[in-house]
C-alpha cells in the first residue's frame, strides 16, 4: 500500500485559496503518513453527513484530487469501500431494531440512511465519469 504525508483533517476552515488561482491546505497540526485516501475518507464522510443533496461538486473534487494525486484501483475499491463503512450502517439498524421508539435513535438512523444515499450518489457518478473516460 502506498503512503504519503496527509493533512489529517481537511476542511473548508483549512483550504485557502490565492488570487493567482492557487490554492493550500493550512494548518497541519494532525497531519502523519497514511494512504493518500485516508483525507478524502475524513472529507467526505463529514461533507456527505447531512440531508440528502446532489453532490456533484464531491464528484468534482474527487476528479481533481485524482489529478494531483492518482488512485490505484485498489486503493479507489478500498476507499469506496470504508467511505460506505456497511459495519457501522448494519449496526446501527441492529441497535434502531432494539430501541425503536427512542426518537433520537429514530434520528441517528434517519441521519446514517441520508449518508448512505450520498455516498451512493457520489460513488455512482464517479463510476459513470470512469466509465465514460474508458469508452472515449
Amino acid at each position: 500500500m502506498r503512503i504519503c504525508y496527509i493533512h489529517g483533517r481537511p476542511s473548508f476552515q483549512h483550504y485557502v485559496e490565492r488570487n493567482d488561482g492557487t490554492s493550500y491546505f493550512i494548518s497541519f497540526e494532525r497531519a502523519r503518513w497514511a494512504p493518500p485516501f485516508h483525507d478524502l475518507l475524513f472529507f467526505f464522510r463529514q461533507y456527505l453527513h447531512t440531508y440528502p443533496i446532489v453532490c456533484d461538486e464531491a464528484v468534482q473534487w474527487l476528479s481533481q484530487y485524482e489529478q494531483t494525486l492518482s488512485l490505484e484501483e485498489d486503493e479507489r475499491l478500498l476507499f469506496f469501500h470504508l467511505l460506505v463503512d456497511p459495519h457501522r450502517f448494519v449496526d446501527l439498524i441492529h441497535r434502531y431494531e432494539q430501541q425503536r421508539h427512542h426518537r433520537q435513535m429514530t434520528a441517528a438512523w434517519q441521519r446514517a440512511y441520508w449518508q448512505m444515499k450520498n455516498i451512493e450518489y457520489v460513488i455512482g457518478k464517479w463510476g459513470e465519469k470512469e466509465t465514460n473516460q474508458i469508452q472515449s
